[in-house]
């Protein structure tokens, strides 16, 4: 009897705990209601080894909830999630619904999508190793004469869409500038992607070796 007594009190806390989440809940659901239209991100998911040659980035949604929520609600509270877990290279449609967005919480409700059907383009994509190639501007000091140049490593690798390399023979860095230099110098520079559609693995960046001749004094 005495331990029931006890337990009294957490019971109190616990009930009123539930009565106030309730009064919480049943005045959310009777304020007014409001729409908003805002622009959302779309997020791939794609089978290994397959990536898109074109794509929506973005879709605009109606989203119906109650004037608080719809008040705070921002683009990047919403994300709208596109899942192929089987596809192949090609061509290929995604019906777009309720389904694919992802809302902060349940009182909020999706009244339209646009475009409800996305269109997409899809291709192997591959990986090779490249020659990397410097690109030197400029013109040395002092009378100094180019010799050399050379990066480290000589080569990076790429992935990307077969399509997108099938017709790149070599990657090209940033420009190595010879102004206001009169010895050999060192200079780190990045790899560039050869297209948009491209990622430079490894390495991001190379070394490139200038070696400068001094002009020879006359005799």
């Amino acid at each position: 009897m005495r331990e029931r007594q006890a337990n009294w009190p957490y019971r109190l806390l616990a009930l009123g705990i539930a009565l106030g989440l309730w009064w919480t809940t049943a005045a959310e659901k009777r304020e007014p209601q409001s729409e908003k239209t805002l622009d959302a991100s779309v997020t791939y998911n794609l089978p290994k080894g397959l990536v898109p040659l074109s794509r929506v980035s973005q879709v605009r949604l109606s989203v119906r909830g109650s004037k608080r929520e719809i008040r705070r609600l921002r683009p990047f509270d919403i994300d709208v999630e596109v899942s192929l877990p089987t596809a192949r290279a090609g061509p290929i449609t995604v019906n777009l619904g309720e389904e694919n967005v992802i809302l902060p919480n349940d009182n909020l409700q999706v009244v339209a999508i646009e475009p409800k059907v996305l269109s997409l383009r899809l291709d192997t994509e591959v990986e090779r190793t490249l020659p990397v190639f410097v690109e030197i501007t400029g013109e040395p000091a002092a009378g100094a004469v180019l010799r050399s140049y050379r990066a480290s490593p000589a080569t990076a690798q790429v992935a990307g869409p077969a399509s997108a390399l099938a017709t790149v023979r070599r990657l090209q860095t940033d420009r190595v500038s010879l102004d206001g230099h009169a010895f050999t110098f060192e200079k780190e520079v990045a790899v560039l992607a050869p297209d948009p559609l491209v990622r430079v693995l490894s390495p991001a960046s190379v070394t490139v070796r200038v070696e400068l001749d001094q002009p020879q004094a006359p005799r």
